[in-house]
């Protein structure tokens, strides 16, 4: 039986107020995202904009709420992003060639993985990502000291598979694994280490061929056992 049209409208009302209020609180709990000044959800908090389920979700995900947070269908742990260890050994296994120093970045006997907080979380980014493309990584060398040492535990983005701007990556090059700053020139991709003890690296046209790349480096993890 067709819903009539009169008791339909009254609960798109309701959806609609609901979803407002918990908007509205999600504002007030985090002041630091400066959502109030933002004209699209300005407009919904009015009523001015139409409050629909795609609308919904599209803010969730925009503004890092957990998914279902303004129909408050979501329980307080999803408040947290997990991060887990990047599974390199799945992924050069994926790979139809011989990597010959895979040890370069490893997993980490001390640290599994870290929760952070969804608004932290959001919050290294300026743009919205995919949680499950963020990942720990455990860096063994020297060639990027004193900026990276000697396994240190970093955020890797792993949906970044092509040059996206000057930073560090983590890539593959004639079957050797490297973390090492990139930086775009008119005459090709340099490859940049922070140890002066070690040599950049030009990686010309004919070059690029043999370039993977696996992911862009996000942040460093203060990650430190300091005995007492």
């Amino acid at each position: 039986m067709k819903q009539p049209e009169n008791k339909k409208t009254a609960l798109q009302e309701q959806i609609r107020d609901f979803r407002i209020r918990r908007l509205n609180e999600w504002i007030k709990e985090h002041p630091e995202l400066k959502m109030g000044c933002n004209s699209h959800v300005s407009q919904l908090r009015h009523g001015k904009s139409a409050f629909g389920d795609r609308a919904a979700r599209n803010i969730e995900y925009k503004w890092g709420m957990p998914d279902g947070y303004l129909d408050g269908i979501v329980p307080p742990e999803n408040n947290f992003v997990s991060i887990r260890y990047f599974d390199t050994k799945t992924y050069f296994n994926r790979l139809d060639r011989e990597i010959t120093n895979k040890s370069l970045i490893t997993g980490n006997d001390l640290l599994r993985g870290i929760d952070l907080p969804r608004t932290k979380f959001n919050g290294l980014f300026s743009h919205p990502v995919s949680e499950n493309t963020i990942k720990l990584l455990s860096i063994q060398g020297d060639t990027m000291c004193p900026d990276i040492s000697n396994q240190d535990v970093l955020l890797i983005d792993t949906s970044i598979q092509r040059l996206v701007g000057n930073g560090i990556y983590v890539f593959i090059m004639y079957d050797l694994v490297y973390v090492q700053r990139l930086q775009a020139t008119p005459s090709g991709i340099i490859s940049i280490t922070a140890n002066p003890q070690y040599e950049n690296i030009a990686i010309t046209d004919s070059m690029e061929n043999d370039l993977i790349i696996v992911a862009k480096c996000i942040a460093k993890v203060p990650f430190q056992i300091q005995m007492l």
